[in-house]
């Protein structure tokens, strides 16, 4: 029955929609894990020497 088919494809559309709002990352958080990642590797470059 092709209504089947239309039902089926219309709701495999709806479960593999984007939705941004839930896979946001806030983007000041992502600058601070990479300054202190950065500042890690630094210090403990420096304590080498």
């Amino acid at each position: 029955d092709l209504s089947d088919y239309n039902s089926l494809t219309a709701n495999f559309n709806l479960a593999a929609g984007y939705d941004a709002a839930s896979t946001a990352v806030p983007e000041p958080a992502a600058i601070l894990l990479f300054g202190f990642g950065c500042l890690t590797v630094l210090s403990c470059m420096r304590r080498e020497r």
